[in-house]
């Protein structure tokens, strides 16, 4: 297996911009400078039990922050996606938002308090849903199954990532690019897309690519279509990934961002395998997940691991870090080709073989 080659810029680089170089660092550290603080304020009072992280920990999460920044920076000067993408989402983006989201704090802490993960929409008809999903990941209100949630879940999601979750998402598209560049009309999926924010990523780097979006929550896929208004001839499905209506040997590439962890133990197998049925022979997989407990960069930040799942009720969680995911996809029927850490996220590439 090769561990980063499919992952690591190519050569010669075009250099940022400085200007372009600044901005960026200056955004992201702005982001981390604000949300720190905040973060150590949110887990006194929402997971007191569990101590202090510790300052090695958190000297550890900054190292690899800054490592983090300077993989995106290569990304753009190797030219395996645009420069706009360093700033998107754009910082106004989420305005509109924050008044929704501070207002659902009080109901955050009291369904932690109570331990109520299944408080659900009442006129939303959850039993059409599998068991598994019909739950409030993260205490966040309604689940996955309500406009409101939709509406204010990247904002939630980027809060408790400190801004970082866009960059750990595109660190999936170098193989992606790399494969189909120049391919015109090659077809993308996406399963579990959410609000549609990697697919307009992806846009954004291959515009010549056919992108399809699956996910379950017909509230989020209407989040979607309005994050994509400006994406031509994106086809989103409100389907389980388990068994999607999409032909066999079909896409060119599919990638799965952060769905995984939420996924029971054989119920990930089932979507992985439905995602190789999907794919065309020689075709690129790319899975980007939380890290799991094997690599150097788990070691160092493995007090985030170990509080993530009680702090934000990840049921499948602990299931997931033992997981590990080359050898998941190679159970699955795929080649490993490429695996590497990026802070708390980690990128697996594979192929199905022919």
């Amino acid at each position: 297996m090769t561990t980063v080659d499919a992952l690591l810029p190519i050569a010669p680089p075009t250099p940022v911009p400085v200007l372009s170089r600044v901005r960026y660092r200056a955004k992201q550290g702005a982001l981390a400078l604000t949300t720190g603080p905040l973060l150590d304020l949110w887990h006194r009072f929402f997971d007191a039990e569990h101590d202090r992280v510790s300052d090695e920990a958190i000297a550890a999460l900054q190292r690899h922050f800054r490592t983090l920044l300077d993989r995106d920076l290569a990304n753009v000067a190797a030219g395996w996606y645009p420069e706009a993408l360093l700033f998107d989402p754009p910082l106004a983006s989420n305005l509109s938002a924050w008044p929704e989201a501070l207002a659902d704090i009080p109901r955050l802490f009291s369904r932690k308090r109570h331990a109520r993960h299944d408080d659900l929409p009442a006129e939303t008809p959850v039993g059409d849903y599998p068991a598994y999903y019909r739950r409030n990941f993260h205490w966040q209100t309604d689940g996955w199954l309500s406009e409101r949630s939709a509406r204010i879940y990247d904002l939630q999601t980027g809060f408790l990532f400190f801004g970082t979750l866009p960059l750990m998402r595109r660190m999936g598209l170098p193989p992606i690019v790399r494969a189909l560049r120049g391919k015109r009309g090659a077809r993308v999926l996406d399963v579990g897309c959410g609000t549609g924010r990697y697919l307009r990523q992806l846009h954004l780097a291959l515009p010549e690519a056919k992108l399809y979006g699956v996910d379950l929550s017909p509230f989020y896929l209407r989040q979607a279509e309005r994050t994509l208004a400006q994406v031509p001839g994106v086809a989103l499905l409100a389907e389980n990934g388990e068994a999607m209506p999409i032909q066999s040997d079909s896409m060119a590439a599919a990638v799965s961002n952060y769905l995984c962890h939420e996924l029971p133990h054989d119920v990930r197998r089932r979507v992985l395998r439905e995602i190789h049925r999907t794919l065309q022979p020689g075709g690129t997989f790319v899975l980007v997940d939380s890290l799991q407990r094997d690599g150097a960069v788990a070691k160092d930040l493995s007090p985030y691991l170990e509080w993530f799942p009680s702090a934000y009720h990840e049921p499948y969680y602990k299931d997931w870090i033992a997981d590990e995911a080359s050898a998941l996809l190679r159970e699955c029927g795929f080649e490993v080709t490429a695996k590497e850490d990026f802070l708390l996220s980690r990128v697996v590439v594979g192929r199905k073989p022919g």
